[in-house]
C-alpha cells in the first residue's frame, strides 16, 4: 500500500510536470515564450522523478532511506509548484529553481551510493 502511494505520488510530480506548458497556453503571447532555462529545469526534474523511481523500488532501501526519499519528492513538488507559477518562469527565480534541483540530485547521488554500499 505504501509503494502504491509513493507511486500516485510520483505520476502527480509528472503530470505538474506535463501540466505547465498547458497552463501557459491561456498567458498571452508575449509572455509564453519558453527559455531554454525552464526546458533544463524540466528536463532535470524528470530525471530527478526517475531517480526516485530507481530508488523507491531498490530492494535495499531502509524504512529511513525511503523516507528521505520521499522528503526529496516534496522539496521537487514544490519547485514544480514554482516553476508553474507563470511570473516566476524567468529571471532570478529560475536559476534559484535551477540551484535547488541541483541541489536535489546530489542528494539523491549520495543516497543512491549508499543504498548501493548496503549491498557489498
Amino acid at each position: 500500500m505504501r509503494r502504491a502511494a509513493m507511486y500516485a505520488i510520483i505520476t502527480a510530480c509528472i503530470m505538474t510536470a506535463v501540466c505547465v506548458p498547458a497552463q501557459m497556453q491561456d498567458v498571452p503571447a508575449r509572455t509564453v515564450t519558453i527559455n531554454q532555462g525552464l526546458v533544463n529545469n524540466l528536463g532535470m526534474v524528470s530525471g530527478i522523478t526517475a531517480d526516485i523511481y530507481a530508488l523507491i523500488n531498490h530492494k535495499k532501501i531502509s524504512a529511513g532511506q525511503q523516507q528521505l526519499v520521499m522528503t526529496i519528492l516534496g522539496q521537487t513538488g514544490a519547485v514544480m509548484q514554482q516553476m508553474a507559477a507563470i511570473k516566476e518562469i524567468e529571471g532570478w527565480q529560475q536559476l534559484k529553481q535551477h540551484r535547488q534541483l541541483l541541489d536535489l540530485k546530489k542528494q539523491l547521488a549520495e543516497l543512491k551510493k549508499q543504498i548501493e554500499g548496503n549491498q557489498h
